[in-house]
């Protein structure tokens, strides 16, 4: 089905005449992305963790919420980490 959606769209996009519509498209996008990004991080800010559902998915026990500024490990596991976060 995400194949029909996104060929559907990729035939209206294809009618575009101009730059200067393909640019309302890409601004409408923009501000999507920043839509998200702030809803984002105001449910993150507002709702504490769902540790019943991290523990029936990924066995993770109720702890403490850790953030650190810098994550200290190898290069290599970062960087397929940030591939894996890009391509799914």
């Amino acid at each position: 089905m995400c194949i029909v959606i996104w060929a559907f769209l990729g035939m209206i996009t294809g009618q575009v005449q101009g730059l200067k519509h393909l640019s309302a498209i890409a601004h409408g996008t923009v501000w999507l992305n920043i839509t998200l990004i702030l809803m984002t991080m105001v449910g993150v800010a507002v709702y504490p963790p769902n540790y019943a559902s991290a523990l029936t998915s990924n066995s993770a026990a109720e702890g403490p919420v850790v953030t650190t500024a810098r994550i200290v490990s190898l290069f290599g596991p970062q960087l397929v980490g940030a591939m894996q976060a890009v391509t799914s």
